[in-house]
């Protein structure tokens, strides 16, 4: 609790500090972007998109004296950006464990693999994608599996987040869809990584690629992000759930 109360506390001070940095009627500053931003922001001076610089230096210096544990901050104001600040050992090539985040990267590239008929729709069973594989538990219940039952939390799978060790075992894919069901599809939300990891598996198979490459070419490419780490399972699977 400590450490999340330290976080809460300077998500605070960010918030009544930088709500005191606006300069002038915002009304007056030109709302319309020149640019939108791929492999680099644009920086521009606070005062020229309505900002007050003493202000945001007030935050960099809260954060400093503070030890607040920041690894950095960067705001942005009408597309560009106003202020840059890295603290201790981080820097603006820093890699960042995203953790969970990936959940919502993987999901966004289900969505994409829909749009391109990789995947039938969020109702196609998961099970026929997995036709090599042999199912420990529960197989005719688990026919009724499909990829919006993952997406929404709701497989019934038999799961405690941090507790199962799907990460301990030899085949990933395998140990999740072996795992018994405690409920039937659909009906009780679970908050499970490993059927975020059977979606980044099915994006895979169904575009005869793997996750990364698929991101890289539909999402990351496009939003210009480049430098990317993504670790993966026994099978080279990237994994889906952090």
């Amino acid at each position: 609790m400590k450490s999340l109360s330290s976080g809460m506390k300077c998500v605070s001070i960010l918030v009544i500090i930088v709500s005191g940095a606006f300069a002038g009627n915002a009304a007056a500053v030109k709302k319309e972007r020149e640019y939108w931003p791929t492999q680099a922001w644009q920086s521009s001076p606070p005062e020229k998109q309505g900002m007050k610089a003493d202000v945001l230096q007030d935050v960099v210096t809260a954060i400093t004296e503070q030890w607040l544990p920041m690894h950095s901050i960067l705001i942005v104001r009408n597309g560009y950006l106003v202020a840059e600040k890295y603290f201790d050992t981080y820097h603006e090539h820093s890699k960042h464990l995203v953790y969970s985040v990936t959940k919502s990267v993987v999901s966004a590239l289900v969505g994409i693999a829909i749009e391109k008929g990789y995947l039938t729709g969020v109702d196609q069973p998961v099970l026929t994608v997995f036709p090599e594989h042999t199912i420990a538990h529960d197989l005719d219940r688990k026919r009724a599996l499909t990829v919006e039952h993952l997406l929404t939390m709701q497989s019934g799978l038999e799961w405690r987040e941090m507790v199962t060790p799907m990460h301990q075992s030899s085949d990933w894919v395998q140990f999740v869809l072996d795992l018994p069901l405690v409920a039937d599809p659909g009906t009780t939300f679970n908050y499970c990584s490993g059927n975020i990891h059977l979606l980044s598996t099915m994006i895979g198979k169904t575009a005869d690629t793997d996750t990364l490459s698929f991101a890289r070419t539909h999402l990351f490419e496009p939003l210009g992000i480049s430098d990317i780490h993504w670790e993966l399972d026994p099978q080279g699977i990237p994994n889906g759930g952090w």
